[in-house]
């Protein structure tokens, strides 16, 4: 009797590895001793006698013990079956991984003898790094560990500060400081001393996070992916695995044929629970074959191909801003007739500024008190990127919306400690807060009428207060829904369905240090919160949000979205986001940009740097940003390297085949803008031709001598007088001798020498026909000899 050994099992793992798996195997005792069969073979080719005899012996001695081992050997045996060979590596990988992958697991032991938490607290920067060292903490994360998850190359500001090998003076630049012998990511600290603590205390934070199963809260720290999910892979309970060792998003989301852009803490979530039975490092090693394998495709999952981030460019009139607008050219395909929610149009401009694109300060009024207070609102970039990570959000709540009340409420004031203590008490403890009044309203909320007249014995006049009581304590039911925004522009932070009645509990603020006032209670069950990563209220409401506590959004709520937040997103299609940037070469890239111009790299999107508000931002996979650049317009700056070397650049010259070769007269509208750019290109470069466009209206070609007219004498003469600079002799030289007429002047003195100009002979309608019929061959000129 033969077993076959499937050789493609043997060569994933390696022969030497299979072999020592399972004697490692019977050795621990699990098995006893059973009979030897003399022959086997692999791909019916013979190995060695002892070798043979090995794997035999170990094979029987596992089948007389284990019943899915003997289902293992059927694999092996049955080469009739194609699915025979995965079916063993299976088998395989469930029993034997941890014997496979010993050498790791020595490795990670070996860290984190070196490495324990108690080291960590106590670290040097010249422990972290220390340039040319093989002893620091970077080099044993990125080199040591390698085995363990690699996350080799790149660039060492993933560490967030490094000792420099380098003795060349580099010039800081935004974003990164660099000296003589250091460097670091600027929003760290003003020092390399000071960005090493910032990290450390990160670094700790990360690992408190990954121990306490927060894998959410690893978002909020702005170290580079690769860099903060190796940590929180190696340091995570090894009982209880929560993170596995790929750091690489597209892997993860290549693996689950993830299409919705989930964040990394959900990817990791989402694998680990999905494969609960198999070893991490068998795990990462599937991953990574996944993604790796150009036959390792999913019927569900592709990335894009269409490039996440473009330019249209070209000279007016080529139909850059339509097709912007349209998605009319292939490579804007994907994001065609897409509704207005997932669509940004902004045009940028000279007084355009980071404010107005990332987060700047507003001014808003309380609704509750009348002050005004300032707070902080996001620009085009940071709303638009909210809106499509809050697409990935996947919740599986159990909760119906039908016949129940729908609340906006706040929790606490988020520009303060007190406010963001009494948010964190209420996910904590499974409860919504509210103030105003501080006495026990229980025995007066039976009516509304019974609650008013206690509060007007208790002296509350502000009928607003008097309003919000009413809504908390008497209007609001067991299975409302209660939607908790942050601020007026910070989006939607916690959905929560309400379980119990109004509670009075004077208590809470003593124990969690937040203003007496909050005594008023009802419990919750928060479905979902996240303070960093928000869902945008435009999203989940048909109008904005107001600084009011509490009110009904009963009206305004989108009822489709929010059943997919709750429940049904989970089998929805992802959704394509898009920044439409009009005239993107008109304003300050740079200054607009800031430090956010890596973020929208293909590589780099869904790395998080803390912006200068305090608040985590990334750029997620499902968001393009499309811009248009005017070739022509001699006011603009050109586009500095840092930004072309991220956007994929597409050409849109004159399409004179869209003029449908209409004639207006004995004009064919497509050979007379063919004909005008021969001249435009050869006087001025192909960057100032004239587009298709000045000769539509409506989609179509225009059609009568009228519209000819103003075409000629109010937008192309313009266009070439901003081309020329006023030169008419050479405008003469597009428009021709009759429209643009040399004259000699007969008034002035002899003493001034030049004595002839050139001017605009204002022709009327038919005459200018006439004009450039003559001037571009279309009839012969007047007195031009037919001959």
């Amino acid at each position: 009797m033969s077993i076959y050994l499937p050789a493609g099992l043997l060569q994933s793992i390696g022969k030497a590895e299979f072999v020592h798996a399972f004697e490692t195997f019977i050795n621990k005792g699990k098995v006893t001793a059973a009979d030897i069969i003399a022959n086997a073979t692999v791909d019916n080719r013979n190995v060695s006698e002892s070798s043979a005899q090995t794997k035999a012996s170990v094979f029987n001695k596992i089948i007389k013990n284990n019943w899915q081992a003997q289902a293992l050997k059927d694999c092996f045996i049955n080469k009739s079956n194609p699915q025979s060979e995965i079916k063993a590596k299976e088998l395989f990988n469930h029993h034997f991984s941890d014997q496979i992958y010993t050498t790791q697991y020595q490795l990670w032991d070996d860290f984190l003898k070196e490495w324990p938490m108690d080291r960590l607290k106590d670290m040097s920067y010249e422990q972290y790094s220390k340039a040319g060292s093989q002893d620091t903490f970077c080099y044993w994360i990125e080199s040591k560990t390698e085995d363990l998850g690699s996350i080799l190359g790149g660039s060492s500001f993933k560490f967030g500060v490094f000792s420099r090998k380098a003795t060349d003076t580099k010039e800081s630049k935004s974003g990164y400081t660099y000296t003589d012998t250091d460097a670091w990511m600027t929003i760290l600290g003003n020092s390399a001393e000071e960005a090493f603590n910032n990290v450390k205390k990160s670094i700790l934070k990360i690992i408190g996070y990954v121990q306490s199963d927060q894998l959410h809260e690893i978002e909020t720290i702005p170290f580079w992916n690769v860099f903060k999910w190796k940590i929180a892979f190696l340091y995570q309970p090894r009982n209880t695995i929560r993170v596995v060792n790929i750091f690489k998003m597209e892997a993860l989301q290549s693996y689950l044929g993830e299409k919705s852009r989930s964040s990394m803490s959900e990817l990791h979530q989402r694998v680990i629970n999905e494969n609960p039975d198999v070893d991490v490092f068998e795990l990462g090693r599937r991953i990574w074959s996944h993604y790796t394998d150009p036959q390792a495709t999913s019927d569900d999952y592709s990335m894009p191909k269409t490039p996440r981030n473009i330019i249209l460019y070209g000279p007016p009139g080529t139909g850059k801003t339509y097709s912007l607008q349209h998605g009319e050219i292939e490579e804007l395909s994907l994001l065609k007739d897409l509704p207005s929610e997932q669509v940004k149009f902004v045009t940028f401009h000279p007084s355009y500024s980071y404010e107005d694109f990332i987060e700047g300060i507003c001014p808003v009024l309380d609704d509750d008190s009348g002050q005004l207070r300032y707070t902080n609102k996001p620009g085009a970039l940071k709303e638009i990127s909210s809106r499509a990570k809050a697409d990935s959000i996947q919740l599986d709540s159990g909760i119906t919306i039908n016949g129940v009340n729908k609340w906006k409420m706040s929790l606490g004031d988020t520009s303060t400690i007190d406010g963001n203590l009494v948010f964190e008490t209420c996910m904590q403890e499974g409860i919504a807060l509210f103030g105003f009044v501080d006495a026990d309203l229980s025995n007066f909320i039976s009516s509304s009428q019974e609650l008013e007249k206690k509060l007007a014995d208790l002296g509350v006049e502000n009928k607003h207060i008097v309003a919000m009581m009413r809504q908390f304590t008497v209007e609001m039911k067991k299975g409302d829904i209660i939607l908790v925004s942050k601020g007026n522009f910070g989006g939607i932070r916690a959905i929560g369905q309400v379980l119990g009645n109004y509670e009075y509990n004077n208590d809470l603020p003593g124990i969690y240090g937040f203003s007496d006032a909050y005594t008023h209670t009802r419990t919750v069950q928060w479905v979902w919160h996240d303070n960093t990563n928000t869902i945008p209220s435009e999203i989940l409401l048909k109008r904005g949000v107001s600084q009011r506590t509490i009110y009904s959004i009963n009206k305004s709520i989108k009822e489709d979205e929010l059943v997919n937040v709750l429940g049904a997103r989970r089998n929805k299609k992802p959704k394509n986001y898009v920044l439409k940037i009009d005239e993107i070469n008109r304003g300050n890239v740079a200054k607009i940009f800031g430090e956010l111009i890596t973020l929208i790299e293909d590589d780099k999107r869904g790395e998080t740097i803390t912006l200068p508000s305090g608040d985590p931002f990334s750029v997620p996979d499902n968001l393009f940003i499309i811009g248009t650049m005017n070739t022509a317009d001699r006011s603009l700056t050109h586009l500095d390297t840092a930004l072309r070397r991220r956007f994929h650049f597409i050409e849109m010259p004159p399409r004179p085949d869209a003029l449908r070769n209409q004639t207006i007269g004995t004009v064919d509208l497509t050979v007379l803008l063919e004909r005008m750019n021969e001249r435009m290109e050869s006087l001025l470069g192909r960057e100032h031709m004239l587009g298709h466009a000045y000769f539509m209206q409506d989609d179509d070609p225009i059609s009568d001598g009228e519209s000819f007219f103003r075409v000629i004498m109010n937008k192309i003469l313009p266009q070439l007088q901003e081309y020329f600079f006023d030169d008419y002799e050479q405008i003469q030289k597009i428009l021709g001798n009759k429209i643009v007429v040399k004259e000699r002047l007969t008034t002035i003195p002899d003493r001034y020498t030049n004595r002839e100009v050139f001017r605009i002979k204002r022709l009327k309608q038919q005459e200018l026909l006439q004009a450039i019929a003559e001037e571009y061959g279309f009839i012969q000129n007047e007195g031009e000899d037919d001959a």
